[in-house]
């Protein structure tokens, strides 16, 4: 979790000066998980220079971007998403040898054998 002020300083010019310019001071320090969520309540969209049309696509191309595997739970969730079936099948994860987070490998309830997994979506 960041705070809205730490969100908005991580978006690229020129939104990074635009949404810290709106930003309401009262919601400076309100936490978020992302930065989706961060730009919907940070400030008014509709009676900013920008205008309402301008941040909600930024927030929308945010909202659907894959959110990074960093640890076991997350990585427990993009498994069972991607291969479609309940995360309780998933009895173990661990990640792939000095490998980027987006490369697991698990172990299911009737095959306890380590499988390989490439979660990013490339």
């Amino acid at each position: 979790m960041k705070t809205i002020k730490e969100w908005l300083e991580q978006l690229p010019e020129p939104y990074r000066k635009q949404a810290l310019q709106n930003l309401d001071p009262a919601e400076t320090h309100t936490l978020r998980e992302d930065m989706s969520s961060a730009l919907d309540i940070a400030f008014l969209w509709k009676p900013s220079p920008e205008g309402w049309r301008y941040w909600e696509e930024l927030a929308h191309e945010y909202a659907n971007k894959p959110k990074p595997v960093t640890n076991a739970l997350s990585a427990i969730h993009a498994i069972s998403l991607k291969l479609g079936f309940p995360a309780e099948y998933i009895v173990a994860v661990k990640p792939w040898t000095n490998a980027p987070l987006d490369k697991w490998e698990y172990q299911l309830k009737d095959n306890l054998e380590w499988i390989f997994i490439n979660l990013s979506n490339s």
